[in-house]
Order: C-alpha cells, then structure tokens, then sequence
C-alpha cells in the first residue's frame, strides 16, 4: 500500500487525488491546498492540511505536487528531505 499525500488541489490536483482515490494499491493519508477548497465528494473523508510540515508528519511515501510552478521545487524538496518519492504535474 502506498501512502499518497495530495499537494494542490486544482484541476490536475483533484485528477490526480481521485485517481489514487480510486486506486486499490493507494492510500490517501492527506491533501494539502493553501486555500480553502470544495473537495468532490469523494475526497470529503480525508484530512485536508494547508502547510507542508502538516501533510509530511503523516509519513506519505509518495507526495504528488500539482500546485502553481512557482511552488513546485520547494514542496518537492520538503518531500524528498522527509524520504518520500514525489510526483511533480507540470
């Protein structure tokens, strides 16, 4: 099982949060998004974070980044710090 933390929760956020959702062999340990959001209704259980310390404290294997470019380099070097693998959308 892979523990999959959500960063960014826009159109290819959401994509990508509902996949894993939906994926047998993950599991969503959080999602992270610097505003408040509408979450589909598939995503309402999980915990919603809005700082990178917060999301990393739950131990995520994998960190998907799908914010605004300008954010991507340092939430993804906060996630490889901690040893998770990280997955940048462009």
């Amino acid at each position: 099982m892979t523990r999959v933390l959500i960063v960014g929760l826009g159109n290819m956020g959401s994509s990508h949060a509902l996949a894993h959702h939906h994926h047998p062999d993950a599991q969503i340990v959080g999602i992270l998004n610097l505003s408040p959001v509408i979450l589909p209704e598939a995503l309402l259980g999980y915990p919603l974070y809005n700082i990178l310390v917060e999301g990393i404290a739950t131990r995520p294997d994998l960190v998907v980044v799908a914010t605004s470019c300008d954010r991507h380099a340092d939430y993804a070097c906060g996630a490889m710090v901690q040893g998770a693998h990280v997955f940048v959308e462009k």
